[in-house]
Order: structure tokens, then sequence, then C-alpha cells
């Protein structure tokens, strides 16, 4: 779980044929009670930008062979990553 902006953040992926499938879900950091997901199917290198109203914005790639979910700081250097867990979680969460 992360901060972008106003909004708390939490993703996670799983892979699926070398592609990450993503799951984001996002709620005001003051207000839990009006949370959105959106899930996405990126291929290897893709990235997707998750921006909140205040311009903020938190990057998410897939890595070669769906390996990890990596984050991207504006400079295209990954900053932090994670690997699926094959536990109850579908896929690795982003901290």
């Amino acid at each position: 779980m992360t901060t972008v902006g106003n909004k708390n953040v939490v993703a996670f992926y799983r892979p699926v044929d070398g592609h990450c499938n993503i799951y984001v879900v996002t709620c005001n950091r003051n207000d839990d009670s009006g949370a959105q997901q959106v899930r996405v199917s990126l291929s290897p290198r893709q990235i997707v930008h998750v921006d909140s109203a205040d311009n903020q914005t938190l990057n998410l790639q897939c890595t070669d062979n769906a390996m990890s979910l990596a984050v991207i700081d504006s400079d295209g250097r990954i900053v932090s990553g994670t690997k699926p867990n094959r536990g109850n979680i579908p896929g690795g969460q982003v901290r």
C-alpha cells in the first residue's frame, strides 16, 4: 500500500501467460468509503499510470515474463517491486 497525492493505493498482480494482470484499488486518504478498483492486463515492459486529482502519479511496470511488478519513478528507474505471491492474494502487493 502506498499513497499517491490524496489517494491510498493498493496494487497487486497475477502473472498469466507471461503478462501481468494488475488490480489497483484506490480511495481518498480521508474517506475510504468510496473505494475504486481497476483491472488491467499488461504485456512485459508495459507501464500503467495511476494518477490522482492533484497531479501525482504512480507508475507500475510489468517486467519480462511477468516475473515482477515494478514501481517506476519519473526518470524510468525501478524504485520498488514485488514478485507474485502464490497464497490467498492473487499476486504480489506493491509496498
